[in-house]
């Protein structure tokens, strides 16, 4: 079975966006393989990142239940920019309920705050594009372990409309299974 970053990248293909929006750029390795992938298909991508970046802070970590590393926006600037040349790149810095507002896109992914709260503030921002992936659907796994989706994840945001899941191989430390969950706007 494949990763949930590698259905990612198949989605990227069915769908061949021009415009690419990710809540949640971290380090860049994904932006860099939405990239090269839409690239296939068209000669200047773009690509338009949301994150923290050197802006969050335990609280803020705490809040949106990440564990990760936090980045410095120029450095991830850097290195999407050296990988992906020819692409448009901008990056935003800042918390995503301040900062996304109405934004449209071939194509998004939300994988930055854990929060429902914040989920919801991003697919909000994002209804309007073509294709949206949610990271962090979470399924129960074999021994029916899963997180509590009633505070963390977007089960409780898609239920409301009509989507598909996708389960790659990844798990959660703690139990449980982390899925895509795709809605065509």
């Amino acid at each position: 079975m494949k990763s949930r970053y590698e259905v990612l990248l198949d989605l990227v293909h069915k769908h061949k966006p021009q415009t690419i929006v990710e809540v949640g750029t971290w380090k860049g390795k994904n932006a860099i393989r939405m990239l090269q992938a839409a690239r296939m298909y068209h000669d200047k991508p773009m690509y338009i990142g949301y994150d923290l970046f050197e802006d969050a802070t335990e609280e803020t970590d705490k809040l949106e239940f990440n564990v990760k590393a936090h980045h410095q926006m120029e450095d991830v600037r850097n290195k999407i920019t050296k990988h992906c040349p020819w692409a448009e790149v901008a990056l935003v810095k800042g918390n995503t309920n301040e900062t996304l507002i109405n934004v449209e896109a071939d194509f998004a992914f939300i994988d930055g705050g854990h929060s429902i709260e914040t989920i919801r503030n991003d697919y909000e921002a994002l209804k309007n594009c073509k294709v949206i992936v949610f990271d962090d659907y979470y399924i129960p796994d074999e021994e029916g372990k899963c997180p509590d989706t009633s505070k963390v994840g977007c089960n409780e945001i898609v239920k409301d409309f009509k989507h598909d899941i996708l389960r790659g191989d990844d798990r959660v430390i703690d139990g449980g299974i982390i899925a895509l969950a795709v809605v065509n706007g």
